[in-house]
């Protein structure tokens, strides 16, 4: 069963909201323009909190153009890179993702967790790692050097901070 829905339709019966939970999709997808991106992203993440299960997939020339942009900062799994009838039909068809022609997806990675960076991290061998040598170099960047912070070692990055900031868009 396919539907279309056109947001900008003033002749909708039905929102938005009240069609996407009004049944279980296997697939919801959103034709992306670049001067209606926002709007198309937000829709994109209430869709994905009213129908988490479904594979979202996403098309149309802002998708097209900016789909890094579209995998890494929305809920979207494949976007179509060109015309959409064929990887539609493929996907619907149950076909392998990487056989379909025309696509990107994304390739979700493990998470770590707090206890993976335990295994991770707890053998490490300071000593192989200079930190002497690493310390006095990083305290000769300053006048008054702060041992505190100096003295330290990093070893989460940005791409796995497990902090929770509410201002960082790279929180878990």
């Amino acid at each position: 069963k396919c539907i279309v829905y056109d947001y900008a339709n003033p002749s909708n019966k039905t929102s938005f909201e009240d069609l996407v939970k009004s049944d279980k999709w296997d697939f919801l997808s959103f034709s992306t323009q670049t001067a209606t991106e926002e709007y198309d992203m937000a829709r994109m993440f209430k869709a994905k909190e009213l129908s988490p299960n479904s594979i979202f997939v996403a098309g149309g020339s802002g998708a097209a153009l900016n789909y890094q942009l579209i995998l890494d900062k929305t809920p979207i799994d494949i976007v179509v890179l060109a015309e959409g009838e064929y990887p539609m039909l493929d996907l619907c068809e149950d076909k392998r993702w990487q056989d379909i022609e025309g696509i990107v997806f994304r390739k979700r990675a493990r998470v770590l967790t707090s206890d993976d960076y335990w295994e991770i991290s707890k053998d490490l061998d300071v000593e192989a790692m200079q930190a002497d040598s690493y310390w006095k170099k990083t305290a000769s960047f300053y006048e008054i050097p702060n041992y505190n912070e100096i003295n330290t070692f990093r070893l989460f990055t940005a791409n796995y901070c497990p902090m929770g900031c509410s201002f960082c868009t790279l929180t878990l």
